[in-house]
């Protein structure tokens, strides 16, 4: 009987064999079969890339959608799709949109940018959306610009370093309080028009106000309000201190501080005999940093014949400007012997010289004295005419009348009385117990019509 081992020796190199001739065997059919077919034609290659593709003539986006992204574009990045031709709809390229998006968000000085080259002579609209109030959001677009135009464009908003217009400027200034600050962008702005045409205005006042004050001022306003002056200054070059007055009241409307602070410095009497008492009311609130001009428009009107409320507010201020606490009801008398000690003593009420009094009142001036006539009478009467009268008798003599006629010579004060709403004289000297004629005369009154507001001085026993 054979060794087993010797068998699977020969059984292992058998298979072995095996597996090596059916190798070679489908290697061979393959070899055949490859060598048999026939080249690929060239039409099945495969497709290019999309890298290695034409580039198409436009995209597939509209000119809406476009103006929709690049609104959302900073301004340096549209600045940079000025170069850029590639066609979007209706003709018109991205450099077209990103230069009416340029102009129409960022107000970029299209105008300056092509000084000595001839303006767009064509604008067309396009309709991008609507806003929240339904309004249609527009966008103008000018086609037609030359490649010399577009040249000139890309070189403006790369060499200038605030390539934007008044209006821009004016907006870059609200973003923040440092850009203020920024000595190129002011020096930008303090040469536009509109800035020029303010400064004007107030270059022509006895203290000339400062260009930073200018800027602060203008920056609490909005730019309707620097535009439109603007407008009128073109039409009429007013440039007198009443223009001046009505241009910083329309500013402190407004809410500007700057405003109240440059009217005390260039018109301080306008502002404090000149005004109604709701503007002079409006401006201590808005003075609520300590300044001299501040304190010094505060101290007068607490002395001035104005009304409560100017009073209070006044007193008010200058309580605050002293660190004081504020009484919850400033007393006006309380108020002047804190701050004006000088003028508490001179109150109010303080008596106004007679002369005044009787010069101003025809109607109660003694009658000149009647000359004395001698008669011509027997002796026997005249010793009953020397025989002396009772004390009555003689007060009523026509010598003693023009004395006791001088009715106003009783007063020795008067009062100081704020005309109110719905008074009339008639009124106020029932109240008073005294009559119309002498309060008339007493503050040399025309007429009879009274407005709110208006001091009248009663005289008081």
């Amino acid at each position: 009987m054979a060794n087993p081992l010797i068998q699977i020796r020969r059984l292992i190199i058998a298979l072995i064999i095996s597996g090596a001739m059916n190798i070679i065997l489908l290697a061979t059919f393959f070899y055949l079969h490859e060598m048999e077919r026939p080249p690929t034609p060239y039409y099945e290659h495969k497709p290019a890339g999309r890298q290695e593709q034409q580039t198409p003539l436009a995209i597939e986006h509209s000119n809406s959608e476009i103006i929709r992204y690049f609104r959302n574009m900073p301004l340096e990045w549209l600045i940079a799709r000025l170069n850029n031709t590639q066609l979007i709809e209706n003709g018109y390229s991205q450099r077209d949109l990103a230069l009416a998006t340029l102009v129409a968000v960022h107000h970029f000085d299209l105008e300056r940018a092509l000084a000595g080259l001839p303006a767009p002579t064509q604008k067309r609209r396009i309709v991008y959306g609507k806003y929240k109030d339904g309004r249609p959001a527009e966008l103008i677009v000018y086609p037609g610009l030359s490649e010399k135009q577009y040249e000139v464009l890309v070189a403006f908003a790369s060499t200038e370093r605030w390539p934007l217009t008044s209006q821009g400027l004016f907006l870059t200034f609200r973003k923040g309080e440092h850009l203020r600050q920024n000595p190129s962008l002011t020096d930008a702005f303090f040469i536009t028009p509109e800035f020029l045409a303010v400064e004007r205005l107030f270059t022509r006042g006895e203290v000339p106000a400062d260009k930073q004050e200018l800027l602060t001022m203008l920056l609490q306003n909005n730019w309707e309000a620097l535009s439109s002056f603007v407008e009128q200054q073109k039409s009429a070059q007013d440039l007198s201190p009443a223009r001046r007055q009505r241009f910083l009241l329309d500013y402190i409307e407004h809410g500007s501080t700057a405003a109240a602070l440059l009217l005390l410095k260039c018109d301080e009497a306008c502002a404090t005999t000149k005004l109604d008492d709701q503007h002079v009311v409006l401006i201590l609130q808005l003075l609520e940093n300590k300044s001299p001009e501040a304190e010094r428009f505060a101290k007068s009107l607490l002395t001035s014949p104005r009304s409560d409320a100017v009073w209070h507010m006044a007193a008010t201020r200058l309580y605050e400007y002293a660190g004081e606490a504020v009484p919850e009801k400033p007393q006006h008398n309380a108020a002047l012997s804190r701050f004006m000690p000088q003028q508490a003593v001179i109150k109010v009420t303080e008596q106004k010289p007679p002369t005044l009094i009787i010069s101003a009142a025809p109607p109660i001036q003694p009658p000149p004295p009647r000359p004395v006539i001698k008669p011509v009478v027997p002796p026997p009467q005249q010793t009953l005419a020397n025989k002396p009268l009772p004390p009555k008798a003689k007060a009523q003599t026509p010598a003693a009348k023009p004395i006791a006629s001088a009715k106003p010579l009783p007063f020795k004060k008067d009062s100081l009385y704020i005309v109110q709403d719905g008074d009339t004289l008639w009124k106020i000297a029932k109240r008073f117990g005294i009559d119309v004629s002498i309060i008339r005369s007493h503050n040399r009154l025309e007429s009879d019509n009274l407005r709110p507001g208006q001091p009248l001085r009663i005289p008081t026993k």
